[in-house]
């Protein structure tokens, strides 16, 4: 099955790649993470987006607030992903 497909590719990246395992995460949904009580991990406490680095702010502050608020928050989400 597809979430099969996608598990294991999880699994093969998480360890190579974790920003493209994070990703494929966002996009499909799968694996449906657990938390240690096996209860599904609430999507809404899970990052949105992955924070600006401060060397970026100090080297392109303007582009970065041009933006707008709640870029640098993990929990503000993506434009694509609103």
């Amino acid at each position: 099955t597809l979430e099969s497909i996608i598990t294991q590719k999880y699994i093969t990246l998480i360890y190579r790649d974790g920003y493209e395992a994070f990703a494929e995460l966002r996009r499909t949904g799968f694996p449906v993470l657990t938390d240690v009580n096996d209860d599904p991990i609430n999507w809404a406490n899970f990052p949105q987006r992955l924070e600006y680095p401060p060397s970026e702010i100090n080297l392109n502050g303007s582009n970065v607030n041009a933006v707008g608020e709640g870029i640098g928050e993990s929990s503000t989400p993506v434009w694509w992903a609103q």
